[in-house]
């Protein structure tokens, strides 16, 4: 009995240090239960409210009031659909792509359904829509990239081989072997050379200052085609060749953002305008592109200029492009967000006309 009563009191020691330790926690606790018991009541008390008869005397009074807020709803959503349908009849091309609410405005870039869309803001704000079948990107980016990068290569691998029969022929001239490699190795050389002109990004000469130096002759990369029946109602709307030109600016400082380039890769007018940027020659090349498709009788040239010093030319790093419609002359300088000729006092450059 005196053990039992010796592990009793070491019990309840237990329970009243615990108790001790503890004792917010367990503070807590019944406070939380007192708490929730209390809001478990009320609860039962409202519940029992919310069952009870409604007034008849207020029935009237509550549903005008609904009717009332019904009709303020009613309204915005007709509100609502008008101007839906008003957009979406102005440019149902954008919005059929594009939800409502998407918050994407012009200028931008879309290709869907075998299509390409250019979206962008007219001067007097409208907006206008170009579609293009996406072949015509296609067949441009496959061709440009072949020029600018897979043709090189097989070019250099071309002369690699022809130098290794050379190479051999020499050797075995140095053997003492009776060989003829002249008629073979000139056949040889020929064939790589007609490649590489078929091949290549055509080259152009300048001599600037009395040194000659190598360009790529960006007028190579022209391409007025795909654009001739985008820029029609342009044309026609158009008070004289001056709004054209001023519009097709226009359009150029929305949308490709000027890039510049450590290596020269020029490219075709669609892909310069679905890449959305590019350097001078791209913004160049596209703008040629669409001065030609308004009318391939204006005379249109590309101008390689110094940038930096427009008028006493110390070096090649620049190119812009200059029109001449019968009726109106002047430069158009494409990386310019703002004045679209700042050469009105002339530039001393090297022209180059687009065929």
């Amino acid at each position: 009995m005196k053990a039992d009563n010796n592990e009793m009191k070491i019990i309840n020691e237990q329970i009243r240090l615990i108790l001790h330790k503890h004792s917010l926690a367990v503070f807590l606790i019944i406070t939380f239960l007192l708490v929730g018991s209390f809001f478990y009541i009320v609860s039962l008390s409202f519940n029992g409210s919310k069952n009870s008869p409604v007034d008849a005397n207020n029935l009237p009074d509550e549903i005008t009031q609904l009717k009332s807020e019904l009709a303020v709803v009613k309204d915005q959503k007709n509100r609502l659909e008008e101007e839906y349908n008003k957009l979406n009849n102005n440019n149902p091309r954008i919005l059929t792509v594009l939800p409502v609410d998407s918050g994407v405005n012009p200028p931008y870039t879309l290709i869907h359904g075998r299509q390409f869309e250019f979206s962008f803001k007219l001067l007097s704000g409208d907006i206008e829509t170009w579609t293009l079948p996406i072949e015509s990107y296609e067949r441009s980016y496959f061709r440009g990239e072949y020029l600018r990068t897979l043709a090189p290569e097989i070019i250099q691998e071309q002369y690699s081989i022809y130098n290794n029969y050379v190479n051999f022929c020499n050797a075995m001239v140095a053997a003492g072997v009776n060989v003829n490699c002249e008629n073979y190795l000139s056949s040889t050389l020929r064939s790589v050379k007609e490649f590489e002109n078929e091949n290549s990004i055509p080259r152009i000469n300048i001599n600037l200052n009395g040194v000659n130096e190598n360009f790529y002759d960006y007028t190579f990369f022209i391409n007025s085609g795909p654009f001739i029946n985008v820029v029609k109602p342009i044309k026609d709307a158009a008070t004289d060749d001056y709004a054209i030109i001023e519009e097709l600016f226009n359009i150029i400082k929305q949308g490709p953002v000027y890039v510049k380039e450590i290596k020269e890769t020029p490219r075709y007018p669609i892909e310069t305008l679905t890449g959305g940027g590019g350097d001078c020659e791209d913004t160049s090349i596209l703008m040629a592109s669409l001065l030609k498709a308004v009318d391939p009788n204006w005379e249109v040239k590309l101008y390689y200029i110094d940038g930096d010093n427009p008028k006493s030319p110390e070096k090649i790093n620049h190119v812009i492009v200059y029109v001449d419609t019968g009726k109106v002359q002047t430069f158009i300088e494409t990386t310019s967000k703002g004045e679209m000729n700042p050469y009105v006092n002339g530039v001393h450059g090297y022209p180059v006309t687009v065929a």
